[in-house]
């Protein structure tokens, strides 16, 4: 009996076990020699069990196959059990570049992280609605990447200076995103009719949100700046305010003087 107990609590416990995958894993990557924040091979454990794959093991993400010199090469296969997304992910435009060898295209980990991956519910999480804005800028107001491939820079910072990103910028989770746009898993062209921002899509895209749009809601300029003459109204508005403000704030004091000059006369 004592050792059915014993095999009964073991198998409660189990998940809770590390493996031995893991233990020869943890051997090396826990070790002294490795054991620093800066080493870009130490593990911390820590970070590991606040993600969302806390319950699996090393080899459950890690394909660990030597190759013809006996060293060990370490791929992640995000696709062996979120294989539906993959699916939608290489069919978009960052899967389609990684697949034709752009490696600053992102990947799965870029977006969601490695080790750290947590629930996008949670607001620490990279891809939580108010950090989405800050995950994309690390490509796409990237120097190295928007340079290289001919990508527009100003999409981060006309997105912040919209009704959207000063909403987003003040904690407020309900407002529009680059994902709720653009998409998620499933980035494509603007020219691509699967886009959600597709001439013929982008109602709908907005209707998510918004309801009764007039006919012709789609049809305005999205990503302008207020400081760009080709922005148009958005431009003139900007510049109007700037003169009229100054010209209060100077009529104001040219008040205030003439109204103290009045009382001083007036005390003579």
């Amino acid at each position: 009996m004592k050792v059915l107990g014993f095999i009964f609590i073991l198998v409660l416990c189990s998940p809770l076990l590390v493996s031995a995958d893991d233990s020869e894993c943890l051997r090396c990557h826990l070790s002294t020699a490795v054991n620093s924040t800066e080493s870009t091979v130490h593990i911390d454990t820590a970070i590991v069990n606040n993600s969302v794959h806390k319950k699996m093991y090393c080899v459950d993400c890690h394909d660990i196959n030597p190759d013809e010199n006996h060293a060990f090469k370490i791929d992640v296969d995000c696709g062996s059990c979120h294989e539906e997304v993959l699916a939608i992910y290489n069919e978009s435009i960052h899967g389609i570049a990684l697949a034709n060898g752009i490696k600053e295209s992102p990947n799965c980990t870029d977006c969601h992280g490695g080790h750290n991956i947590i629930s996008h519910f949670d607001p620490e999480s990279k891809v939580y609605k108010t950090n989405v804005p800050k995950t994309c800028s690390e490509c796409h107001t990237s120097e190295r990447v928007v340079g290289k491939f001919g990508l527009k820079a100003d999409r981060i910072a006309t997105f912040k200076e919209s009704f959207h990103g000063i909403a987003n910028e003040l904690g407020e989770a309900s407002a529009a995103n680059c994902a709720s746009c653009h998409g998620v898993h499933n980035i494509y062209q603007q020219d691509n009719p699967k886009s959600m921002i597709h001439n013929d899509n982008i109602e709908s895209t907005c209707g998510a949100c918004h309801v009764d749009l007039p006919p012709d809601f789609a049809h305005g300029t999205i990503h302008t700046s207020a400081t760009e003459k080709d922005s148009g109204g958005k431009f003139f508005v900007r510049k109007f305010y700037y003169f009229f403000i100054t010209f209060i704030i100077l009529a104001f004091i040219l008040y205030r003087v003439l109204e103290y000059k009045r009382r001083v006369k007036r005390v003579e």
